[in-house]
């Protein structure tokens, strides 16, 4: 089932399934459980990020290819970094960078899986991870490297 996030004409948030320029409302909401697709048909205004992130961890150096093309070596562990609630946006908004970023050289871009944790988890077992998440996602990562 594709889910969506969005806000309708009066501008109020919702789940629901998409039907062209309609929704399907979900009866809960996802986080707080298993909700199935209701008979109410409402307009999509304007589709959301698929959540409101109390945190965004990143996966650095994960793709071979790309550490070759940076000329740097393949870590011994995981680089995690951290992106600020405010850098995850809708499908449908502009990309903003901040004013520190304007005249860069370059910007780039690179196609990402995000990863929604639908609920709390810690020191969770391997073989437990995946009940863990709510949905997956295809993101848009944008940096300024230079300033890295």
């Amino acid at each position: 089932m594709r889910i969506i996030r969005f806000l309708d004409d009066d501008n109020k948030r919702h789940w629901g399934v998409r039907e062209g320029h309609q929704a399907r409302i979900l009866t809960a909401d996802p986080c707080a459980g298993r909700p199935t697709v209701g008979d109410r048909i409402i307009s999509i205004r304007g589709v959301l990020a698929p959540t409101e992130p109390i945190n965004v961890f990143c996966i650095g150096k994960n793709y071979a290819g790309h550490v070759a093309e940076t000329k740097s070596e393949v870590p011994s562990h995981p680089v995690i970094f951290m992106k600020p609630t405010t850098a995850v946006i809708g499908p449908e908004e502009a990309i903003r960078f901040p004013v520190v970023c304007r005249g860069v050289p370059q910007v780039d871009f690179e196609g990402e899986l995000a990863v929604v944790i639908g609920r709390t988890a810690r020191h969770v077992p391997e073989a437990e991870a995946l009940d863990y998440v709510l949905s997956h996602a295809c993101t848009n990562d944008a940096s300024a490297r230079w300033w890295q």
